[in-house]
């Protein structure tokens, strides 16, 4: 997109959307009907953003301000009138300015007993992209190489834990999409796949990657807390993360093995 300010439907979530990761979305609510069926006939995307306050049915929600633009890749409308969407997503963006959106929803009832036409909200964003700061690609390809193993090893440790076979692993050699589908991928608090999103340099979220895949494949093998491997205490993630996989049973890491996100 050319335009440094550019306007932007919203759809708020509990989920984390990163550039080149798909995105499946079941739309009842009617407002996003609308929403969505104006994008459609103007070939435009919508933007994903996870909720800081509020839920994702209802009101209207308040988003976190770095979001990521989602392409609408397939849709399909069912007899109940809901719409299943497969899309794709683009690139990162910074929320600069928000406001409501009211569509009037269609009037239901019968010939004699007719229900007034009824009103919702959905979110409009005036948004810039946010853009990736330049970096030293040869440095980042040694870095983005030791964190591909890394995560290659987290999914074997997963794969032996859930006792499941491994998939096919498909991942980008490019450094910057490499951190995108890993913190897609990895079973995180969501808040730590938004500080992912936000980073605006590819070797700082190879960084936290790296922090993360050691700890939970630690955690995985069994010896988390040992002297083999212990977290920099100058450094912690965030206070959910250490008992993130001793939380999950074995059936929920089966899931998220099957599923491939949260």
């Amino acid at each position: 997109m050319s335009v440094r300010i550019f306007r932007l439907p919203l759809f708020p979530l509990h989920h984390v959307l990163f550039p080149q990761v798909p995105l499946s979305l079941n739309i009842f609510e009617e407002r996003y009907k609308v929403m969505i069926r104006e994008c459609i006939e103007q070939g435009q995307p919508f933007g994903v953003v996870l909720i800081r306050r509020g839920s994702e049915v209802g009101g209207v929600a308040t988003p976190y301000s770095i979001g990521c633009t989602a392409r609408i890749v397939e849709v399909e409308t069912l007899q109940d009138g809901c719409m299943e969407l497969l899309t794709l997503g683009e690139e990162r963006f910074r929320l600069l300015e928000q406001r409501e959106v009211e569509v009037r929803l269609p009037q239901g009832g019968t010939a004699e007993f007719s229900i007034p036409s009824a009103y919702q909200s959905y979110l409009v964003g005036f948004v810039e992209r946010l853009e990736e700061e330049p970096c030293d690609r040869e440095s980042l390809q040694s870095a983005a190489n030791e964190v591909l193993g890394l995560f290659i090893h987290y999914l074997r440790c997963l794969a032996t834990y859930t006792d499941m076979p491994l998939p096919p692993i498909d991942l980008p050699n490019d450094p910057e999409l490499l951190t995108y589908f890993i913190g897609a991928l990895m079973k995180l608090p969501l808040e730590i796949k938004q500080n992912l999103l936000s980073a605006t340099r590819t070797q700082e979220r190879l960084e936290m990657e790296e922090k993360l895949l050691r700890y939970q494949i630690a955690q995985l093998e069994g010896y988390a807390g040992s002297e083999e491997w212990k977290p920099d205490p100058e450094t912690p993630i965030i206070p959910d993360t250490p008992q993130l996989i001793t939380r999950m049973r074995k059936e929920d890491w089966k899931r998220y093995f099957r599923d491939g996100r949260n």
